[in-house]
């Protein structure tokens, strides 16, 4: 048996009901479930009910799969499957930059369009959700700032999958500015 479940289920929610059949009546036809073996410390199983829910957090980017086998059993015969819990991955990771800050000088005659800085920032999720946007947020941003940088994401077509690398640029030239002037906000 095969199911699927969302890496950010929390504690407690449903991930399935165990069911079998059993041709006897009465008290010889109550099934109970268990556990044998396998990735059993991040689930729970309730023997009378068959539910199976989840015990701990989960994360896709650490295990995507668990194989746990069960047991059904009458209390004289009984039946054995394998369980296999897949996750589904989520975008649940913040991008972080490689440095808290990326201090540079620039000569007041560079030519726009010059790169000045490579800024780096990686994400603990896989796939497309590792793909990083870039972007300048200072709130001098409104004024016209000298400087860009590509908000093309890291991962997409465009640029070598996943490296998390973008270059601010000159975009025009330099009037003399102070230190304040060029403190800029990335996200």
């Amino acid at each position: 048996m095969e199911v699927y479940v969302r890496e950010d289920a929390g504690v407690g929610d449903l991930v399935t009901t165990l069911t079998s059949l059993d041709q006897d009546e009465g008290k010889n036809a109550d099934v109970t479930y268990a556990f044998i073996s396998g990735d059993t410390a991040e689930f729970t199983l309730a023997p009378d009910t068959g539910i199976v829910r989840v015990n701990t957090e989960l994360d896709y980017e650490t295990q995507q799969e668990y194989s746990i086998r069960v047991q059904a059993t009458d209390g004289k015969f009984f039946d054995e499957a394998e369980l296999v819990i897949k996750l589904e991955d989520v975008n649940d990771h913040t991008p972080e930059f490689g440095n808290t800050e990326y201090p540079i000088t620039i000569r007041e005659d560079v030519k726009p369009g010059t790169p000045l800085v490579q800024i780096t920032a990686t994400d603990g999720d896989t796939g497309s959700d590792q793909a990083i946007r870039y972007k300048i947020v200072s709130p001098n941003t409104a004024e016209n700032i000298p400087f860009s940088i590509d908000e093309i994401e890291a991962g997409s077509p465009s640029v070598p999958p996943w490296t998390g690398k973008k270059e601010l640029s000159t975009i025009s030239k330099f009037r003399r500015l102070t230190k304040a002037d060029l403190l800029l906000t990335f996200k």
